[in-house]
């Protein structure tokens, strides 16, 4: 483990692998060699350790083509002129987001249940059953008896044709369709444009990544790149795939078409069929996407980074399948998605763990200071991140009109700003923090459980798994944590084999109703270890100690995008110390804070690293006004 003096060192010789970075958005893609060098050295200039690139929309016409030999020329150019600077390069192997384009057909492209619902009468009835769209798959058929229905059954389905017996009275016949969500990818590049690829499929992911990624590392050579990159999961409805059904077997142990209909009626069993179907598509991404990546990069030599989040339902641990974990979002009493992705980080004890950073700051462009970087930046490692990936840094062409190229959703953060000559004092202070926080080990006294099996029993279709999390947690209870001076890590089912119960001196349960076996036993486990277990309104664990605080759940809707996930601020008091609050009160009695501040009106944050010879805490002032302590 990490000394004080080097601590010290890194303050005053920081890493330079440590700098930040920015995404460099190319548009269209419509470059001009002279122009890249230009971009590259203003950012060498300025303090920053590379860029990131993005290849996005058009902005005139006449772009060539994605992939095409020019565009992979300059791909090949700037790696080469980022090298001699002494920058890191990455690359998306992908155009806009999510993975997917031109390439995709209905066989490898994301699909989705859909459900058709016929009220019938009890007369016998038979017809064709023909596609209403091409790529549509009859999946099964259930009739259900009586009004409401109940006593369902899953009908046999000859070629293409149904027959329904005479029935006694009002029915009800469903019809599940696998179709193609029809998703295209976002902000494509010119020629890029097409579906968004199937990220439960091995095969499909794998026929993506060979035709974009092998194009991409046959210009580029592994070495001159420090990743390949994957934005966030946006794979939305994301809920089918042809294996699904055989892996669904395998693992849960009997037939999902026969109780397919419990997806969306309910019934008895329709939350447990539910929970298993939610953990089958996190066990498909896993395995399909983040595990066909990795293999897919170290077979070229090569790093992949991952944004793991989202759509199809991909969980905490599965995070740490990718070689770099990156988060994002501000706010550091929250359950922001860089929340998520440091705690991954420090479950494998990994030392760096990015961020994008800045995404809509001071939106529109060039209103953002360097006090609005600075103060996002301060958030995000109160969150537990060592690097910063800047959202970001717009090309522009030499003869573009008025103030140039901008990114529809960021600041304009190059070299156009009056601002820019303070930049690189902004990269310097950042680089500095983030190399000392890499070293020692996490600090973290409180682990927060995150409710699986109950958000995954209350819906049956694809979802976001960190957004269902953190709505069903809410924000007074991470807040409250943070606010009485404590640290916090999530943790999963996934992991729990791998965590010693010793490891963390409090376990918080938000509003757990469905708790897993082996998941029990890790907590008996905990508390046999000396650990406390903080049950809040959390009756799958008795033996927990009772916390009761107010409910503040809400929709996940609301977190779909970037522009109102910034409208979800985290609640709680702003009082000294986490204020009154029954969980604030609750962890105090079992366990005094690392740090006990007075003055900090609910604003100071701060973030601990154990060193081999003492700690090293973080304190940054998130608020409006100055504080004396």
């Amino acid at each position: 483990m990490h000394t004080a003096d080097q601590v010290r060192h890194a303050l005053t010789h920081p890493d330079p692998a440590a700098r930040p970075m920015m995404r460099w958005w190319w548009f269209g893609p419509d470059m001009d060699r002279a122009e890249i060098d230009r971009e590259l050295r203003a950012m060498a200039e300025a303090g920053l350790g590379g860029a990131e690139v993005a290849l996005v929309y058009p902005l005139r016409p006449g772009a060539p083509h994605y992939l095409s030999p020019e565009v992979l020329a300059h791909l090949r150019h700037a790696a080469e002129r980022a090298r001699e600077l002494g920058l890191r390069l990455d690359v998306t192997l992908g155009s806009g987001w999510s993975y997917g384009g031109a390439h995709i057909g209905a066989e490898h492209a994301a699909r989705r249940l859909r459900w058709e619902r016929r009220d019938l009468g009890p007369a016998a009835l038979e017809w064709e059953l023909n596609p209403s769209w091409p790529g549509d798959e009859l999946v099964s058929v259930h009739l259900g008896e009586g009004l409401p229905p109940t006593g369902w059954q899953r009908l046999p389905v000859e070629g293409a044709r149904l027959q329904i017996p005479v029935g006694r009275g009002p029915r009800t016949v469903l019809l599940a369709w696998s179709e193609v969500t029809g998703q295209q990818v976002k902000r494509s590049a010119a020629g890029a444009e097409g579906p968004v690829v199937d990220h439960l499929s091995a095969a499909a992911v794998r026929h993506h990544l060979d035709t974009v990624g092998g194009a991409i590392l046959e210009a580029v050579p592994a070495e001159l790149l420090g990743s390949v990159f994957s934005d966030s999961l946006e794979v939305y409805d994301a809920g089918w795939t042809p294996g699904l059904l055989e892996h669904f077997r395998t693992r849960r142990g009997y037939e999902l078409l026969d109780v397919l209909h419990l997806l969306e009626v309910d019934g008895p069993e329709s939350a447990q069929v539910r929970e298993d179907y939610g953990r089958t598509l996190s066990e498909l991404v896993e395995q399909g996407f983040v595990a066909t990546c990795r293999a897919w990069a170290e077979e070229h030599e090569v790093r992949f980074r991952l944004q793991g989040y989202g759509q199809p339902p991909i969980t905490l641990g599965a995070q740490r399948g990718a070689h770099l974990i990156e988060g994002e979002g501000a706010g550091w009493t929250a359950l922001t998605q860089s929340r998520w992705a440091s705690s991954a980080a420090h479950l494998d004890r990994r030392e760096v763990v990015s961020s994008e950073v800045w995404t809509w700051v001071h939106s529109p462009s060039f209103r953002a200071a360097p006090l609005d970087l600075l103060a996002e930046a301060h958030e995000h490692l109160l969150l537990g991140i060592t690097h910063f990936v800047g959202h970001g840094w717009p090309y522009s062409a030499p003869d573009a009109e008025g103030l140039g190229w901008t990114f529809y959703a960021a600041g304009a953060l190059d070299d156009r700003n009056a601002w820019w000559p303070a930049m690189p004092e902004l990269s310097a202070h950042l680089t500095r923090l983030c190399a000392a926080l890499r070293l020692g080990a996490p600090g973290a006294d409180v682990a927060l459980y995150l409710p699986y099996a109950d958000v995954r029993a209350a819906r049956g279709s694809g979802h976001d798994l960190w957004a269902a999390c953190r709505a069903h947690i809410g924000e007074r209870i991470p807040a409250a944590i943070r606010r009485a001076g404590y640290d916090l890590d999530l943790i999963d089912d996934d992991v729990l084999e791998t965590v010693d119960p010793a490891a963390y001196p409090v376990v918080i349960l938000p509003r757990i109703v469905r708790l897993p076996a082996a998941a029990e036993a890790w907590l008996d486990r905990v508390r046999a270890a000396g650990g406390t277990v903080l049950a809040i309104d959390s009756p799958a664990y008795p033996a927990g100690i009772a916390v009761p605080m107010p409910t503040d759940e809400y929709d996940d809707g609301a977190l779909i995008d970037h522009a109102t996930l910034s409208m979800v601020g985290a609640a709680g008091g702003g009082a000294d110390g986490g204020g009154d609050s029954a969980l604030a009160g609750a962890l105090r009695e079992v366990l005094p804070p690392p740090l006990q501040l007075s003055g900090d009106g609910g604003q100071v944050g701060a973030v601990r690293r154990r060193l081999a010879d003492g700690e090293l805490h973080l304190l940054a002032n998130t608020g409006p006004t100055r504080r004396t302590l």
